[in-house]
């Protein structure tokens, strides 16, 4: 099983503490998994930035696989309910102009660098983007076999 949690937009790195949008911190997020069979815990649904700055601590709280995939929103309104407002055009948020597969790639190297195991994309982030990641992915594999 992996279990998947948003992180608050915007974070930074240089935010002292990611925090879930709920308010809970990663660390609160991660113990409330203890004894259960989980195998990977991710963050999806937020901007590359916020989960830029909340990977490393993630990986610092747990050995389970870590995973990433941001969206290409501007942001998230309060009450936004992506079940039934990520097909409705006028609920749905505007898409962010400035994160073409390059950019979204860098955010991805950022990631896998912090120690993520999942990389991928989430809503606005499209098959362009998982072609780009895809050739980031395997980059990195192969610096990583070449640096043993």
């Amino acid at each position: 099983m992996l279990v998947s949690y948003t992180i608050a937009d915007p974070s930074s790195p240089e935010d002292a503490e990611p925090r879930l949008r709920n308010g809970e911190s990663l660390e609160e997020a991660v113990e409330a998994l203890s004894g259960l069979p989980v195998e990977g815990v991710l963050l999806n649904c937020s901007h590359p930035e916020s989960i830029s700055a909340a990977v490393p601590v993630l990986r610092g709280l747990t050995d389970r696989a870590v995973g990433a995939y941001a969206n290409a929103f501007t942001h998230i309104p309060d009450g936004f309910d992506e079940r039934a407002d990520a097909l409705d055009s006028d609920a749905r948020p505007d898409r962010r102009e400035d994160l073409a597969p390059e950019a979204y790639g860098r955010h991805v190297e950022d990631w896998l660098s912090a120690g993520a195991d999942i990389v991928g994309g989430c809503c606005e982030v499209g098959p362009g983007h998982i072609a780009h990641l895809r050739t980031t992915v395997d980059g990195a594999a192969d610096a990583r076999r070449a640096a043993e």
